[in-house]
């Protein structure tokens, strides 16, 4: 895009940016609604001064400028008046974008000034929240934007979908969309783009992934056609192991989101009570609601008191999100898998069941343990609504998630260096893990036996050796399926001593596995 037709009523406005006086009321109404909206829920956020911080919104609005491509003279180095200061890169960021509504400025000025609290916080208008729904409509696919350095990344895509039909993949990097550069788009008109429902197709311009068939750095195009295509949250699928004594069924639910899978996931788990072992996937789950992911580990714990701790700026826990306790549809071995993408509610739930015993399969997750509660604007004369980090989630075993993410029992050492929330610039660093929560004891966990863990140890090592033989010839996501069924087949064998011998100790025979083998036709 070029710029030179701007430069003329910029100039106008320089002197404003250095803090003189508006050039326009509207300016001046949404400053002083921002900073007094910054002022008032700064002392709710978990990481923030309890006060409004003039040099930090200076930080933002200099920020913003030059995310929008808009030139403007060094600013000083305290701001005397904050509102003025406001005004004149209103008038500046006007001057550059006649046509874009001032409220836009105004949410993405909010975002830049909590973002400096931590990575999670951000303003929304009220047409991207209307429109928050996971997945985007009508191509399957997910991006996250960096709010450093306005790179957007492709995170998840949905098997069977237009996008993972035209080549689209978890990793690369978009840099145009209908020939127009990220950079210069902003988030709300990103998602509007995407989410026209009256477009025909999206043309995407890319960096990484492939090309005629090879793996590719060059920026390439991928046009994708508008269709239809299912995207359930839940994947249901069964295992038929072949022992030497007999067959052993495993049961395989993946999980996509928390949304409105209770029921479903319910139904579905009643299906397989008859079998040995259950797998949980949880790869590639950004998280959701705590509740709803509550109400799926109700199904799988019959007697736990406890879900989760929140854990508010004064370092006390103050509320307890307690299990319902209603009647449990799964009371087996159960093996959970998860991978660096497994984030948020997603984690709470994995590191839950890990710590009523469930095994957990895979790679470090993400590590983001907050969570966010939106606070509508109107309160304050502003559109929209900002999600804020009020607090830090504590799993039973009071360990905290945030920036450690879970440690799987089973690692899976696979290849690639995924992104953490450690590596956000401005990540936040929870203070040190607490003592078990109220209704939660570790001694009656069984799975931590010492026996048990030892025997897990032996089987950890071989399917290592066998992930590190085979990454050459499989997925990784097949590999991480493979090791979960030989997990969750230990586990079936494990049970299956116990009852026989009226939880007397196992003969300490670690099962070998029977490798290589990856179930294609059934998954």
């Amino acid at each position: 895009m070029r710029w030179s037709g701007i430069f003329t009523p910029i100039t106008l406005c320089l002197l404003l940016a250095l803090g003189l006086a508006g050039c326009d009321p509207i300016s001046k109404f949404e400053c002083q609604n921002l900073i007094n909206a910054l002022a008032a829920i700064a002392s709710q956020h978990v990481n923030a001064k309890p006060v409004f911080d003039p040099a930090a919104f200076l930080v933002a609005q200099t920020s913003l400028l030059a995310q929008r491509h808009v030139q403007a003279p060094a600013p000083p180095r305290v701001p005397k008046d904050s509102l003025k200061q406001c005004i004149g890169t209103m008038d500046l960021l006007r001057s550059g974008y006649p046509k874009t509504e001032p409220r836009e400025f105004t949410l993405e000025l909010l975002s830049n000034y909590t973002r400096m609290w931590d990575p999670h916080s951000s303003a929304m208008s009220e047409q991207a929240l209307a429109g928050l729904s996971g997945f985007l409509s009508g191509f399957g696919f997910m991006v996250d934007r960096s709010d450093e350095t306005g790179r957007v990344e492709v995170v998840d895509v949905i098997a069977g979908s237009p996008a993972h039909s035209a080549g689209l993949k978890e990793g690369m990097f978009i840099w145009t969309v209908n020939r127009r550069y990220v950079r210069e788009i902003s988030a709300t008109e990103l998602i509007s783009i995407i989410n026209d429902r009256t477009a025909d197709e999206l043309l995407l311009g890319v960096l990484g992934g492939t090309a005629g068939g090879k793996p590719t750095q060059s920026f390439h195009q991928i046009r994708i056609p508008r269709g239809r295509y299912e995207a359930s949250a839940i994947k249901l699928n069964t295992f038929r192991l072949h022992r030497a004594r007999s067959d052993v069924n495993l049961g395989y639910v993946k999980l996509r989101s928390f949304v409105g899978v209770q029921a479903f996931f319910a139904e579905s788990l009643k299906t397989m009570k008859s079998f040995e072992a259950l797998i949980l996937d949880l790869r590639n789950n950004s998280g959701g609601e705590i509740q709803a992911a509550n109400d799926v580990a109700d199904l799988l714990l019959s007697d736990p008191e406890t879900f989760v701790g929140l854990m508010g700026r004064d370092k006390q826990v103050r509320e307890i999100v307690k299990m319902k306790n209603l009647s449990s549809a799964w009371d087996g071995p159960l093996v959970v898998l998860v991978n660096s993408t497994t984030k948020s509610a997603a984690e709470i739930l994995a590191g839950s069941l890990q710590d009523y015993g469930a095994i957990v399969v895979g790679t470090q997750t993400f590590g983001k343990g907050t969570r966010q509660q939106m606070i509508p604007l109107d309160n304050y004369h502003l559109s929209g609504g900002l999600f804020l980090t009020d607090a830090f989630t504590v799993r039973p075993s009071g360990k905290l998630i945030q920036f450690h993410g879970v440690t799987p029992d089973v690692q899976l050492p696979l290849r690639g260096d995924a992104k953490a929330e450690k590596d956000y610039p401005r990540a936040l660093i929870p203070p040190a893990d607490l003592g078990p929560l109220p209704g939660y004891d570790p001694s009656l966990v069984v799975s931590r036996s010492r026996h048990l863990r030892s025997r897990l140890m032996t089987l950890e090592s071989q399917i290592r050796d066998y992930i590190e033989a085979q990454s050459e010839n499989a997925s990784q996501e097949d590999l991480q399926l493979e090791a979960a069924k030989r997990v969750a087949l230990f586990m079936a064998e494990e049970a299956d001593a116990n009852n026989t011998t009226h939880s007397a100790p196992s003969t300490g025979n670690t099962p070998q596995l029977e490798l290589p083998f990856i179930d294609r036709d059934l998954f």
